[in-house]
């Protein structure tokens, strides 16, 4: 099991011995910037952050890794209230805990996560044309007019499943269920859209939309049309500017 944490290196010393003698790869980090860097570049099957590390509020840390990772998420800190969990878990966290945890405890947290993250397997993703919008999750390739777009973690494999319903309504439920989320994380899909719409703002492609539907869920919709007006006023613009000269 590779396991990604964020601690005090001091702290876990005894214990990431332990957990490499029950057969665990440990990668340990000091910063929220080094563990959005390590989840992005490599894959791992438990990541946990201990709070009390980081200056950010429980739905922020969740936040930055989910762009990053699906990885089950575990949050620790010395003291857990009632609301830290309710947000923590409502963000996309998988579990909350309260420090100390002991090494065998520890690995306990990390094998329940395992196990509930096979559980809810998610569906196979089949690579999905819909126009000019290509997704091959495969290789976690999407691109638009043959341009790649830049998405991460559950983006990619929301778009996919977007993009393969080519314009139908797709339930939060279907949505969840890919993502291998439970219902009660609703909010965290509403987040991961608001952040897919961020990043298509900021690449500038504003021909792709992701539509609510009322009382159903999402559908993608591409404004084909708009963008064929402008391509062919750009491509007439020269020829225009011929005809105005004396």
């Amino acid at each position: 099991m590779r396991i990604l944490m964020l601690a005090e290196p001091d702290r876990i010393c005894g214990g990431r011995e332990v957990l490499e003698r029950e057969g665990c790869r440990v990668d340990v980090v000091a910063d929220i910037a080094s563990a959005v860097a390590q989840a992005g570049r490599c894959r791992y099957e438990v990541v946990t952050v201990d709070l009390d590390q980081v200056r950010l509020a429980p739905a922020e840390v969740v936040g930055l890794l989910r762009q990053v990772t699906d990885a089950p998420l575990l949050l620790t800190r010395r003291f857990v209230d009632d609301v830290d969990q309710i947000v923590a878990l409502e963000a996309g966290a998988d579990a909350v805990a309260a420090q100390p945890l002991s090494p065998r405890l520890l690995l306990a947290h990390f094998r329940r996560l395992r196990r509930l993250a096979g559980e809810r397997a998610v569906p196979s993703l089949l690579a999905a044309d819909y126009g000019p919008l290509k997704v091959d999750p495969a290789r976690r390739r999407v691109t638009w007019r043959e341009r790649p777009v830049e998405l991460c973690g559950s983006e990619l494999t929301i778009v996919s499943v977007l993009a393969a319903a080519r314009g139908r309504p797709v339930s939060r439920d279907e949505l969840l269920q890919a993502l291998g989320r439970p219902e009660s994380l609703s909010r965290a899909l509403n987040t991961a859209i608001s952040r897919i719409r961020a990043r298509l703002q900021r690449q500038g492609i504003d021909e792709i939309r992701i539509q609510a539907v009322s009382r159903s869920g999402y559908r993608l919709v591409l404004c084909l049309e708009r963008a064929d007006v402008d391509a062919r006023a750009r491509l007439q613009l020269p020829a225009r500017s011929l005809a105005a000269r004396p």
